[in-house]
Parts: structure tokens; sequence; C-alpha cells
């Protein structure tokens, strides 16, 4: 094996001579021409030839290959230590996941430009140089190529809110700090913001090394040098190398806007690089009735972008509730004859919330025996009192809601059931909170007094005028009265005893 670079001759001597005549001439002798020997050279390379970042990053040309995202392809410098330059090779393709895609299969050596009409996707782009030993180097870059698609708004099964706000009254109303006027704000947006076309495609994902070429035919000795893409030589730029794009469905930043304002127009400047993550928080100096508007906007890999925001409002001040109004008869008013209930009650009062309106009422029904014993025998919430037509003077309007003052809450009699032996002496009252879009609450109690002056938990007496109608030869009819609507307590079962005086008793259970 001859060590790389060397240059053999090899020369053959020989006793020759040549006697040229001129025959036009009549043979007159024209020249003797002598041969003494004949030297051939032979030259070995194996040396491959080198980018010219591997010699000196200062020595690339100005003109070296580069990859434009409009798919333009142009000359990459490598030299060769012994060899010339023979031969250089452009061959791309389509990266898909799971197999390629080729689009170009060579391309000549001759300087220019170099361009293909991609559809979007991944590309892996090739430069093979090989000198006229045989040697060769590979180079690799990849091109994300997308000229159409674009970040859009995953409506339909997210959204991006305040999740520090209150989630029941649509993360919208928030309670500032307990101490001081530094209020955490957390926002979050997860699935929000997508590129279908960069997530379906998985253009951001990693890709595999280049495999080693030829192989078995090196192995047999036929080629003195790998063929492959060596780490120095493959795509270590950013931001498109082998490694994973961090993203979320195709999004590569997130940057955020606080504004102390409810307008809509989004900002054109002030915006934050925040964490690559679905959510952000931070503490901002906010008090009772301000108002912030949070914007977040969404970055892909080609630089399109998108933005939406998101409105939160403080409220630190509860509800108003009023039992004693001049002019309105508030209060309990105890067995009303048009409830929604075989046996109903009623409290009315007023309620109001100067910043978020009241936004639902919670109830408990509390027993206390003669014992002393108390016990909670039913509780719920209902709405406050909403409509959405907005021309009643008495309105509280909050984002396009009227709330109004006058709240009525029903009671159905038959929560108060308690044991016959209670009946006689057991009390009740009623806890009434009213709760603002903030959930700040403001709570006060109605007192019912005796449960047994209810309707429906009177005791039970049994029927009454019990009678006999439509006498015949063979039998009689019972009749008797009931009361009009059943107890709380259910219908009991009605026994019917018939006796004759001498000798036997049958009953007959109803």
């Amino acid at each position: 094996m001859f060590p790389t670079g060397l240059q053999f001759t090899s020369g053959l001597q020989a006793a020759a001579f040549q006697k040229l005549v001129n025959i036009d001439q009549g043979g007159i002798p024209y020249a003797t021409k002598y041969y003494n020997g004949l030297s051939v050279e032979f030259r070995f390379d194996f040396i491959a030839p080198k980018h010219c970042s591997e010699v000196n990053i200062n020595t690339c040309p100005s003109w070296c290959y580069y990859i434009e995202h409009n798919g333009s392809l142009y000359k990459e410098s490598h030299q060769a230590a012994l060899a010339r330059v023979d031969r250089r090779t452009l061959r791309g393709w389509r990266i898909l996941y799971g197999g390629l895609q080729a689009w170009i299969q060579q391309r000549p050596s001759s300087r220019g430009d170099h361009s293909f009409k991609p559809t979007p996707g991944v590309y892996s782009v090739l430069l093979e140089v090989r000198d006229f030993s045989n040697n060769s180097r590979i180079a690799r870059r990849f091109v994300l190529y997308d000229a159409t698609s674009s970040v859009s708004l995953n409506n339909a099964t997210a959204k991006l809110y305040v999740s520090s706000a209150v989630e029941e009254t649509g993360y919208t109303w928030q309670t500032p700090a307990a101490t001081g006027n530094q209020v955490t704000v957390s926002v979050a947006w997860p699935n929000y913001f997508v590129n279908h076309v960069h997530e379906d495609g998985l253009f951001l994902g990693e890709i595999e090394q280049y495999p080693i070429q030829f192989n078995e035919i090196q192995d047999d000795g036929v080629l003195s040098s790998q063929k492959y893409v060596a780490d120095a030589l493959d795509d270590n730029e950013e931001p498109r190398t082998r490694k994973v794009i961090p993203n979320f469905h195709g999004i590569i930043k997130y940057e955020i806007v606080w504004q102390p304002t409810a307008d809509t127009n989004e900002p054109t400047s002030g915006w934050e690089k925040i964490p690559m993550k679905e959510s952000f928080t931070a503490t901002r100096t906010l008090v009772d009735g301000d108002t912030l508007r949070v914007w977040i906007r969404a970055t892909d890999i080609m630089g399109n972008a998108k933005a939406d925001s998101t409105v939160v409002k403080i409220d630190g001040t509860p509800p108003i509730l009023q039992t004693n109004l001049t002019g309105k008869d508030y209060g309990l008013t105890r067995n009303i004859a048009d409830g929604p209930y075989n046996f109903s009650s009623k409290i009315t009062f007023a309620a109001s919330d100067g910043s978020s309106g009241v936004h639902k009422i919670g109830f408990k029904a509390i027993v206390k025996t003669q014992a002393g014993a108390t016990k909670e025998m039913y509780s719920n919430f209902t709405a406050a009192n909403m409509q959405v037509d907005l021309t009643n003077p008495f309105c509280k309007i909050v984002d396009g809601v009227c709330f109004l003052p006058d709240q009525t809450l029903y009671l159905d009699n038959c929560w108060l059931t308690v044991t016959k032996s209670d009946l006689d002496t057991a009390t009740a009252m009623v806890e009434v909170s009213v709760f603002n879009q903030a959930m700040l609450s403001k709570t006060t109690s109605f007192d019912i007094g005796r449960i047994n002056s209810l309707q429906g938990l009177e005791k039970y007496n049994g029927p009454q005028n019990l009678r006999v109608v439509n006498k015949t030869p063979t039998g009689f009819r019972l009749q008797w009265d009931l009361p009009t609507r059943e107890s709380c307590y259910g219908r009991a079962d009605i026994l019917i005893i018939l006796s004759r005086r001498a000798s036997w008793t049958t009953i007959y259970n109803s």
C-alpha cells in the first residue's frame, strides 16, 4: 500500500533509432531520431476533500453554498489536499415521517443558482464533493420551507383565560391581594395556538443521522473512505438542526403584554418573551376596580404570528344585602299559596354589588330541637335575579347583563321535616348568603320560629267525618274526608275494622 501523497515514476530504457527518408526526392535521407526511454508517473491520494470551515472558517469564499427559504441553493466551498476537485453532486430529499422523498438527483459542478419548486416540508440537502482520486466528503443542510401555513386559534376545544380568576364566573373576576396591591395573575392557553401544517407534518421533530453508505464494499477494500456525513459537516446551524425544536403544536415562541385597559386593539410594542410553556404567572399591581387585559402572541418557526387576549377585573368589595328598606316588604312569608312546592314559604330581600353584580344565592335550612341540637336539613344555590333586557331602570349592568336588586328565595316546608316527637318544640332558621362574580359574599339569617306553624308539617289526625252511604240489602259504602294536599310525611295506611257485636272482627287495609 502506497503512503498517501506518494508520487511514483517508472522508466524504461531502450536502444533504438529511426532513420527517415524523403521518398518524394528519390529516397534522400531526411533525419535520424534516437529513443532511449519512456517515463510513466503514478500519483496516490487517499485524503478526502476538506470543507473550508474545517481548515479555517475565514478561508471560506463568499460564494459558499447556502440555502434560502425560497428553495434556492448556492455553492459551498471544499478544498482537495492533493488531487483537484473533480465533481460536486447535489442531492436533496423532502423528509417524511418514516421515509424520504427525493426531489433533486444531481447537479453539475458549474457555478450558479439551483432552484426548485417545493411544497411545504423539511428538506435534506446533501452536497458531495469528489476529487480526481475518487475521495469524497458529504455535507448536509436542512431547510424548512413553508410559504402558505399560518398560526390559528383552536376556539372549538380550547381557550385563553386567566386561570387565577374565578372559574365559576368565566375566569373574568379576581379578588385583590389580602394585603398590599401586588396580585398574582396566572394566564393559561393549553392547546389554543396551533400551526396545523407544522404539527401534523412533524416539521419540528428530531432528524435521524445520515446512514453510512456502501459499508459492504468498503469492508471488501473497494472504497478507502467512508461515505457518510461527519458530525462537523452536518447541519448544526440554528434553527433547523438534527435536534428536535421545542414547541407546542408548532409554536416555538410566546410573548406577553399586560395592558391596564379594556382596549381590544392589538399592541404594537411592549411584547415580552416568556418561557416556552402554555401558561405564565406574574405579579401585577392591581387594586379594587382595576381592569387588566392580557395579550399572548404565538409565533411559529417561519415567523408567522397570531395574538389574542383576555380580560380580568378586580373586585375586592363584597355585595350588599338588605332586609329593611323603606317601601319594601322584605322578610319571611310563611305558607304562601302560589309557591312552586306543595307547601311553600318565601324570603324576599335586596342584594346588589356595585362592581361585578350579584351572581348567585346560597341558603341553608337549619332546625334546632328543644334539646339544643342543630341540624342542617337542606342546602343549595340558586341564581340571582338577572335578565338580558337592559331597559329596566333598576339594572346594574355588568358585561351586558342586567343585575336586579330584588331577590326572592322560595322554600319547601318539607325540607324541615322532623320526627313526630320534635314537631311541637323544634324551631328553624334559614341562613342566606349572596355572592358576587368574584365570589365574595355577605350572609344573613331569617328566623322561621316553630316549624309546626308551617303547612305540611302539622300533626296528622287521620280521616275525618266518617259516614255510611249507599246502604243496600247486601252491603253498604263508607266515606270519609282527607286533607286536600298530601302531608310532608306522606300518606299513612288506613285500617277499616268491621265487627259484629257477638262473634267476629274483620280488618281491611286500605
